[in-house]
């Protein structure tokens, strides 16, 4: 589109909107040539040159997360002097009644006997001798109670991860974590959605072996801040293989993602005929009216071809 523009008296400005590539999916800067050409005489002006950018389409925020920085963790203070006491092998230390200040026993948590709550330290008005030396044994108990659960977990660890360094199988550092593989991020993606995002197979092979044998089978369709779920993504990043191995785990075909789009929509849209394949395999007369359900825009999946 050229507009003529008449500045002054004897000046003339044209203004033109570049016209469009004749593809719109590029993918690195493409240099070209423009000209101004009149219609009737067919003269022609000098050549520009211009360059067409990518435009780049992260929708579905993947490549985002691929680009992720690891996060900083801060040293683990197991060991050495801490900001709760003084040297030694980490774990609790207990004061006992009168006794001094945090000894040599271990960083990590130490309870005094002015500890909030339990008496302790300056006596209470109306406190009797006798509570007060009650209270501090109910809360030793406690705490070796604690400390003996936190001595299991330990050993439970440190077994698994000798069993790992033996046997490179990641299976056994993932059963005695099995209460976390549903934990998301500031994304809401869960282990499993990173694994699929970062195209780890081998790590999805055994976030499912220990998914299924914990009976977490509810995480598999969990849902992301976009309203994804692994399914989803697997279906965006072209993975028919965990596709497949997804749907007999028992990922449900047909939850929508904030688009109203199920991983049928996304493999219909993407043309991706292999990935359309055992998706249509695995859908049951429950499932059979996703073939034809339009997403929240109106577009339906457009399967049938």
């Amino acid at each position: 589109m050229v507009e003529v523009l008449r500045v002054a008296s004897s000046m003339y400005a044209i203004v033109f909107k570049t016209p469009a590539y004749h593809s719109a999916e590029i993918e690195r800067p493409v240099t070209v040539f423009l000209q101004l050409k009149r219609k009737k005489a067919g003269d022609r002006s000098d050549p520009k040159q211009f360059t067409f950018i990518p435009q780049v389409q992260d929708k579905e925020e993947v490549l985002r997360k691929k680009q992720k920085p690891l996060p900083h963790y801060e040293p683990w203070r197991g060991g050495g002097a801490g900001p709760f006491g003084g040297g030694g092998g980490g774990g609790f230390q207990f004061n006992q009644m009168n006794g001094g200040g945090a000894g040599g026993g271990g960083g990590g948590v130490f309870f005094t006997e002015g500890f909030a709550g339990f008496g302790g330290g300056t006596q209470r008005s109306g406190s009797s001798p006798q509570t007060v030396v009650t209270q501090q044994q109910q809360l030793l108990h406690l705490a070796a109670g604690l400390q003996g659960r936190a001595s299991h977990g330990a050993g439970q660890t440190a077994a698994a991860l000798l069993q790992y360094c033996s046997t490179g199988d990641a299976r056994v550092l993932l059963a005695i974590q099995r209460h976390l593989c549903g934990v998301q991020d500031g994304n809401g993606d869960t282990p499993l959605h990173l694994a699929v995002i970062h195209q780890q197979t081998g790590v999805i092979q055994q976030l499912l072996h220990t998914l299924l044998s914990s009976q977490q089978t509810s995480v598999l369709n969990t849902a992301n801040c976009l309203q994804q779920t692994p399914l989803h993504l697997a279906v965006i990043t072209r993975q028919v293989g965990v596709v497949e191995a997804l749907l007999r785990g028992g990922a449900d075909p047909s939850l929508l993602d904030r688009d109203g789009r199920s991983p049928l929509h996304l493999a219909a849209l993407a043309g991706d005929a292999a990935t359309l394949r055992p998706l249509l395999a695995h859908l049951g007369e429950r499932h059979a009216h996703l073939v034809n359900s339009p997403d929240f825009h109106g577009e339906p999946e457009c399967c049938s071809g």
